[in-house]
């Protein structure tokens, strides 16, 4: 199995949207949506993460946090930020590299995630301050408990420090491995006026 530049859709998004089907309807890929997020801090070091992709389209990803984390802090300082996917398969692998833009979601999109999460991750994004230092974990079992006995038979509102963001690709590569290392990566890279997308194939 190869891949062919005429094959290729002009849209990158509608390839990544194929491959992550595919990956999602895999029982042997465990959390296809996972991606390993990098973001530069303020002192100009890449700093890296996974977190959890909960929507995609032809133009955008977009996964959740707590807007006062350090990668939060860092994207309000430079909203450049790095993607990076990976599926393995039985007797292949694929990966989905990703540079772009990332700016936070509009409300209503929060509202309408945070409103599907369990009641006990709700709860956890009311009880931990992410990337403060505590003391110790009893001092988060103690935050957790206050706010499930503050919410206890009432619906959890989601709190004003947690929020999403949309990544809009300027930059996205394809690849998938091939014998003897010859593997097939194609990237698309969207042109000057920002309408299209070029498409070419890089040597492995």
């Amino acid at each position: 199995m190869s891949l062919n530049l005429q094959e290729l859709p002009p849209n990158p998004m509608e390839l990544f949207n194929s491959w992550y089907d595919q990956a999602k309807s895999n029982p042997s890929i465990l959390d296809p949506n996972k991606m390993c997020i990098s973001t530069i801090n303020k002192e100009g070091f890449p700093e890296l993460r996974w977190v959890l992709m909960k929507y995609h389209d032809l133009e955008k990803i977009r996964f959740f946090t707590n807007i006062k984390s350090a990668k939060a802090s860092q994207i309000e300082l430079n909203n450049k930020i790095g993607v990076n996917f990976i599926f393995r398969y039985e007797d292949y692998f694929r990966q989905i590299r990703i540079t772009g833009y990332a700016d936070a979601c509009d409300t209503k999109h929060a509202d309408d995630y945070f409103a599907t999460r369990s009641r006990g991750s709700q709860i956890g994004a009311w009880a931990s301050n992410q990337s403060e230092k505590i003391y110790d974990r009893s001092t988060l079992d103690r935050q957790y408990n206050y706010y499930e006995d503050k919410f206890k038979d009432k619906t959890i509102p989601r709190p004003q420090h947690w929020s999403g963001y949309n990544i809009v690709p300027n930059k996205i590569e394809f690849w998938q491995s091939g014998k003897h290392r010859l593997h097939d990566r194609f990237v698309y890279e969207r042109t000057l006026d920002q309408t299209s997308w070029v498409i070419y194939r890089i040597s492995p």
